[in-house]
Order: C-alpha cells, then sequence, then structure tokens
C-alpha cells in the first residue's frame, strides 16, 4: 500500500485536477437546460438568505453554504437577513418566509431535509435546528463536494455555476445517527455527512440540539463520573464486596447497586451534571467495562428474586456469567426516577452488554430508560446480522428482537472499529451496510458507531459507507466506497480500489470469523502470499 503521511490525501495537484476533471459532468448533471446561474467569471449572482431571527444553527448553515459556494467559484456571496434580500436570485437557508411558501411547512423535527430550485432561486431548508445544516451540504454534494474524512474534502473549482430542475426531499431512516467523533474536527465531519451526535460539547452542533454528553461526565461505562474510587473512605458501603470484603471501584467493579444512599447521591450528580449543561439531552448511566460486580448478599438476592439467580450468554472468557440486567436496569430506573423530578426531558442511556446484554426479566423500563444494545458477544463481523448461518449472529439477531419488543426506544452500538483488531485489515464494509438495512427494518432508530477514527488508510471506505448509510440504507455500499476512494486518491483510485478488493477476497478465502479475540482468529487469516498481491494490486 502506497505511504500516505499527514491526512493522506493525495497529493493536492493530482486531487485539484481531478476534481476539475469530474466537475463538468456533475454540472451536467444538473444543467442539461440551464435554469439558474449561481455565479459567472468569479462573480456571485444570487445572495444567501436567512430568517430575520435566524437560530444560529440556521445562521451557521448559510456562512457554510457562501464559504464553499466562494472557494468552489471564487466568487463572494453574501448572506443578509430576508428583510435586506437585493432583487435577484437567492437562496434561502432555513425557514424564510419565501421558503415556506415554495417548500411548505418546515417545522417538523424529523430532520427532513427539502431542497428546490424555482424561478426566483433555490431553497435549502430541513426541520429541526441541525437539518438547515444537513440540507446545505446535501445541495453542496449535488455540486460535486465532498467530506471524505475529517480535514479532508472535496471542493471543486469553476468560475461558472448553474443548476435547474433541483428538488430534494428526504429524511433520515435513523433518528439516531452517530459516530464517537468527539473533538472539532470530528464534530465537523460528522455533520457535513449528516450525523447528528456524538459531538463536543460545545460545538455549534451540540448547542443546535445534537447529540452529545454532557461536560463532567464520561461516556458510556461511566459510573465513575458519579460516583468515583475516592468516595471509598467516606463510604465503603457504596463499593462492591469482592472476596469477602469492600473493596473500591475501578474500571473493572461495579457499584454496590443496593447500596443505602446510592441511588440519592448517583441522581444529584446527574443532575448537577445537567444542569451546568442544559443543552445535552442524554447522559448515561451505565455500569462500567467489566463483568465483576458486587456479590454481597443483598445484590445476589436481587439477582435472584428478579431473574432467578440464571446465567447468561458468555462472557469475555466464554464462561456464562450470572445474569445482572434487572439490577442494572432496576438501578437505572430508580436513578432516572429522582433526576426526572429535578430535570425533566432527558433520556439515560443503559448500556446492555455483556452480562447484561438481554432485557430484564422483572424490570420495566421507566421513562427516558434508553437500552443500548451491543454487538459485542455474541457477534461476528465477518458475517451480516441476517445471515443464518452466523450462530452468534443469529443469536444477537434474536436479542435485539426481543429488545425491540420491550422497548422501541432501543439503540444499537455496532463496533464500526474495534480496538483489539486496530492495525490489522478488517474488510467488512458490505456487512455493515447489510446490517444497517437489517437493523432498520426490524425497527431500531438509534444507532450508535465506535470508532477511534485513528485508521483512515484501512477503514476509510468503511467509515464513510457506514455514515452515508444511516441516512439512506438503500445507498449501494459499492458505489460510496468507490466515491469515497475517488475523492482520497484521485489518479490512483483504480489502483486503491484493486487493493481494497485484493485484501477482501484474500481475508474472505479464509472464512475466519471477526470477533474479539484476534489472537487465535488472525493466525492464517493474512496469508503472506496473498497479502503481498494485495500490495502489488
Amino acid at each position: 500500500m502506497p505511504s500516505l503521511p499527514g491526512g493522506f490525501a493525495p497529493k493536492a495537484a493530482a486531487l485539484l485536477c481531478w476534481a476539475i476533471a469530474c466537475l463538468p459532468r456533475c454540472a451536467r448533471a444538473e444543467s442539461a437546460d440551464v435554469g439558474l446561474l449561481l455565479a459567472e467569471e468569479g462573480r456571485a449572482l444570487a445572495t444567501v438568505v436567512v430568517p430575520e431571527q435566524a437560530s444560529p444553527s440556521v445562521e451557521e448553515a448559510a456562512r457554510d453554504l457562501a464559504r464553499y459556494l466562494g472557494r468552489m467559484t471564487g466568487a463572494e456571496f453574501k448572506v443578509v437577513p430576508e428583510g435586506r434580500a437585493p432583487a435577484g436570485l437567492r437562496m434561502d437557508v432555513g425557514p424564510t418566509d419565501l421558503a415556506r411558501k415554495v417548500a411548505g411547512d418546515l417545522s417538523g423535527k424529523d430532520e427532513r431535509v427539502r431542497i428546490l430550485a424555482h424561478p426566483g432561486g433555490v431553497v435549502i431548508a430541513g426541520d429541526g435546528e441541525l437539518a438547515p445544516s444537513f440540507a446545505v451540504f446535501r445541495f453542496l454534494e449535488r455540486l460535486g463536494c465532498r467530506w471524505l474524512a475529517p480535514g479532508e474534502e472535496l471542493v471543486p473549482s469553476s468560475p461558472r455555476l448553474a443548476i435547474s430542475r433541483l428538488d430534494i426531499d428526504t429524511r433520515p431512516a435513523f433518528e439516531l445517527r452517530t459516530f464517537f467523533a468527539q473533538g472539532a474536527s470530528g464534530s465537523a465531519w460528522a455533520r457535513r455527512v449528516g450525523m447528528n451526535g456524538f459531538f463536543s460539547p460545545g460545538s455549534g452542533a451540540a448547542r443546535a440540539g445534537g447529540a452529545h454528553w454532557p461536560r463532567g461526565a464520561q461516556g458510556f461505562h461511566g459510573y465513575h463520573s458519579f460516583i468515583p474510587g475516592r468516595t471509598f473512605a467516606e463510604r465503603p458501603e457504596w463499593h462492591p464486596l469482592i472476596g469477602g470484603k469492600r473493596v473500591p471501584t475501578d474500571e473493572f467493579l461495579q457499584l454496590c447497586l443496593t447500596a443505602p444512599g446510592l441511588a440519592d447521591a448517583f441522581a444529584a450528580e446527574v443532575v448537577r451534571v445537567l444542569m451546568d449543561d442544559p443543552s445535552a439531552t442524554m447522559v448515561t448511566l451505565s455500569p462500567y467495562d467489566g463483568l465483576r460486580g458486587c456479590a454481597c448478599e443483598a445484590c445476589r438476592e436481587v439477582d435472584r428474586r428478579l431473574s432467578g439467580g440464571r446465567t447468561t450468554y458468555q462472557g469475555l472468557d466464554g464462561t456464562a456469567p450470572r445474569f445482572v440486567g434487572d439490577r442494572v436496569f432496576g438501578f437505572a430506573n430508580e436513578v432516572a426516577v429522582r433526576v426526572s423530578r429535578e430535570v425533566p426531558g432527558k433520556s439515560f442511556a443503559v448500556l446492555a452488554y455483556v452480562n447484561y446484554l438481554e432485557p430484564p426479566d422483572t424490570v420495566k423500563l421507566a421513562p427516558g430508560v434508553v437500552p443500548v444494545l451491543c454487538h459485542y458477544a455474541p457477534a461476528d463481523y465477518s458475517r451480516a446480522i441476517a445471515d443464518p448461518a452466523s450462530e452468534p449472529n443469529s443469536a444477537f439477531d434474536r436479542i435485539v428482537r426481543r429488545w425491540l419488543g420491550t422497548s422501541p426506544d432501543l439503540m444499537v452500538y455496532m463496533y464500526v472499529d474495534k480496538h483489539m483488531w486496530w492495525r490489522l485489515p478488517r474488510p467488512v464494509t458490505r456487512t455493515f451496510a447489510a446490517d444497517i438495512r437489517h437493523l432498520r427494518q426490524l425497527g431500531v432508530r438509534r444507532y450508535f458507531g465506535q470508532s477511534a477514527f485513528e485508521d483512515w488508510a484501512w477503514q476509510g471506505p468503511l467509515y464513510y459507507v457506514a455514515a452515508k448509510s444511516r441516512w439512506d440504507p438503500a445507498a449501494d455500499p459499492d458505489l460510496l466506497a468507490r466515491e469515497w476512494i475517488e475523492g482520497m486518491f484521485g489518479p490512483a483510485a483504480r489502483e486503491m480500489a484493486d487493493h481494497y478488493r485484493a485484501v477482501e477476497e484474500a481475508v474472505r478465502r479464509t472464512g475466519r470469523p471477526y470477533t474479539d479475540d484476534p489472537p487465535t482468529q488472525a493466525a492464517g487469516r493474512y496469508h503472506p502470499e496473498a497479502m503481498r498481491q494485495a500490495e502489488e494490486s
């Protein structure tokens, strides 16, 4: 594979040549009968118009539109409120009076995007605070722009820009579409490709209602954000009984969820965090990342009384651990009810994971409690969830269906990359696309994608396909992957497409799974001769 330093985009000159070569093709697709001339000879022929009392997110979307159009054409596009719009062509961003007349009511909350060319210009609007931004970037995509990775974008250049016959009416298939893309560059990229979370707490997307964790609270596995180990000195009874004695919690040991006063103290800390960051709409009430819970008699009695003391699906070591789902979700209910009295209208994300993966046997979820089902174990990412030949995925599929029967608010947590496979090829783009379609068909509406965003050389096509497919699961994953490869590699796109294809074919021929155990699964998967041929392709 060629060396790809820094952001690993091709050299600027080569990419620019490729972009310019593509522009006439894109322009002809929209301009067979030229109707609206937006720029010519580096001069803007249209004005960006926003409502008189535009929200900050609409103003940001309008500035983005003007800035990218300026980069494309060399012209300066002005942004003005509707009352000061000059005569001539206008590009209305957000719910202006004209947008309502031309495109109809856009006051909903389902992030519907409406882009419509009309004799006086073009309306670029959408339902909800983030939707105008989504509309702007879908419009720019129709003009040939692409957002390929954080800090890597394709912006064609031409002094003349014309559009016609433009009528787009679309809404996202998933109401919550996330990557774990904290940081300014990750948040910006996620918004440009249609994600609505999880953003950095102070970002414009977060302030506009995009999902984010509140300041002062970790994301998933966040008990210690509210009851840290240092509380052991004063309240040892809140901490687990392990081996016959109380020990401080850490990243692998859970709290004693039956301890008197713990739910009150926990809820008070959640209230404080939400008060400090009122734009946050969701907070996590999830245990640490480990199987070892409190073994005190009170906790074990909860397991016996509510779920019969049964075991559950395999643990990470292949054993069948005690099921603690009723214990975990029962405690989440206690906290959620207390918090909602002080800060109503918030959601409480609780992982459904390893020994609390299945729905509780007895506990019914309180309002606002959102189960977040992790496709971790059972899971095999080399096959689609709906593939009947995969026993782990068939088991997971059954669990998805059971959760949907108890909670329509279910969120599914997918490992778009898995830390134990970093720096190893993991060609699973097609299976992810198939899983997104399948989950949507089952009724899942919330999708969280875990990604460290550190493996773009290998996983770039997967990241791009997984992002775009959550807006439109019917999109062809092969076409999306080709779009990414062409945008990133320009003149070398054919060779790089051959390389990715060769790696995928070589890996798939082994028939080996992708679960959580690369030490036993990697051996024999990456055959030296097959990988050599892939490097030479």
